[in-house]
């Protein structure tokens, strides 16, 4: 499989994803603030290179791959996403400059569904959101509809099994995939 049809199987699994979390979210009515970037912020999110493909294709298909290498020359030390835009010195606010190509973690994160050993599902809530909805969130009592995070992360494994095991901070990840795509331009630049 080529890395652009990988990379396309991967966004049509991301776009069929976030359908799931965000339309979990508006019937909860516990939805992220439109530019909160409090998540975004945290140097431990975490992503494996292979979920950041398609962003780094997207960056190679603007032509900004050389720039962005060297926005990550010192991605080995974890930081806040690079990919985040900061809209207020606070960093309370701001959004991702690369939206449509975020990894998984970056699409469940907010509200999302788990299950214990006791297969019971619960929901794992983002602390900003239990604050602002804090009364819709005791009205919720069917967790069974929640999208669960590991039915999606099976559904990634299925895809390529380093989707979910190889992960490391979200900078790091971001700049292997771009040195991969890298790599690749130079060998089979008409197949990206």
């Amino acid at each position: 499989m080529s890395l652009k049809d990988f990379a396309k199987d991967l966004q049509n699994l991301y776009n069929n994803m976030s359908e799931s979390f965000s339309q979990y979210q508006r019937s909860t009515g516990v939805t992220c603030p439109a530019t909160c970037g409090k998540c975004c912020d945290n140097p431990e999110v975490e992503a494996s290179p292979m979920e950041m493909i398609p962003m780094a294709l997207e960056i190679y298909h603007r032509g900004e791959l050389e720039t962005w290498l060297d926005k990550l020359m010192d991605a080995e030390t974890p930081s806040a996403c690079t990919i985040f835009q900061p809209l207020t010195p606070d960093k309370e606010q701001g959004r991702c400059s690369i939206y449509e190509y975020r990894p998984s973690l970056c699409r469940i994160f907010g509200i999302s569904g788990w299950s214990g050993k006791d297969e019971k599902i619960s929901l794992s809530i983002c602390k900003k959101l239990k604050v602002l909805h804090a009364d819709k969130i005791q009205q919720i009592t069917q967790t069974e509809d929640a999208p669960l995070a590991k039915h999606w992360s099976l559904k990634l494994m299925q895809i390529d099994s380093q989707l979910i095991t190889e992960r490391m901070p979200i900078n790091q990840a971001l700049k292997r995939a771009l040195e991969k795509v890298a790599l690749y331009s130079l060998y089979e630049a008409e197949n990206l």
